[in-house]
């Protein structure tokens, strides 16, 4: 099962219940006294690292407005159908995204507040609109993605099981500096993003988990260059 994350499309729950009642109106949300934006930051940081846990806890994290576009967005019934497809995803021992490495900016907007997180992986992050429900900090939604004004990528990681994640970094060990396109495409698939930089080069890349694959190309369709990111301590070229 394919999960898309963008929010934390991701993001776990016990039920649909626990992520907000039916009784829960904008006009509650507005009249709520508004907490810190220190309780803010926190409260976005326990949503991230329990959603990417497999914590179900997370989902006391979001509003009911939030959770209905979370399970609509990935057609699950509630939120412990999205914290099995997060489950199935997570290395063993290990959380799917580690939340240390991000940080979180809270602003104040309105009666409520804007959290800015940004992670060291490229293609991670995004803005959150945040409100008050019964006195406490929720996630109400997504306002725009690590793409937006920040230079990163706008295209939403493929999420696969880690072994085979671990297949395609293999494959990416095929790639090297004279090999053609259609050759790449074909180990490779369909890129995520397709772009031209700066020099001209058509630019290729792929995003898979936590794992990041770009392809430079020159004028007659051969790779002039590549890089990729992959957070996993063994070399999988090396037993390539």
């Amino acid at each position: 099962m394919k999960i898309r994350i963008s929010a934390l499309a991701l993001a776990a729950g016990v039920a649909l219940a626990s992520c907000g009642s039916d009784s829960e109106s904008a006009a509650t949300e507005g009249a709520a006294p508004r907490p810190s934006l220190d309780e803010a930051k926190a409260v976005v940081l326990d949503y991230f690292t329990k959603a990417f846990a497999g914590d179900p806890a997370a989902c006391e994290h979001e509003s009911q407005a939030f959770a209905t576009e979370l399970n609509e967005l990935n057609a699950t019934a509630d939120c412990v159908e999205r914290v099995e497809a997060v489950k199935e995803m997570i290395p063993e021992g290990e959380p799917f995204i580690d939340i240390s490495r991000s940080t979180v900016a809270v602003e104040a907007d309105g009666d409520g507040a804007t959290a800015v997180v940004t992670h060291e992986l490229e293609g991670f992050g995004g803005t959150y609109r945040m409100v008050v429900v019964g006195g406490v900090w929720r996630l109400d939604g997504e306002i725009g993605t690590h793409g937006d004004g920040g230079g990163s990528t706008g295209t939403d990681p493929v999420r696969v099981p880690e072994q085979e994640a671990e297949e395609i970094a293999a494959v990416f060990c095929l790639v090297e500096v004279g090999v053609t396109r259609n050759q790449v495409e074909s180990w490779m698939g369909e890129a995520g993003e397709e772009q031209v930089d700066d020099d001209g080069q058509t630019e290729l890349s792929w995003y898979v988990n936590q794992d990041s694959y770009t392809v430079w190309f020159d004028e007659q369709d051969q790779v002039a260059s590549l890089s990729s990111s992959t957070p996993r301590e063994v070399d999988a070229c090396a037993q390539s």
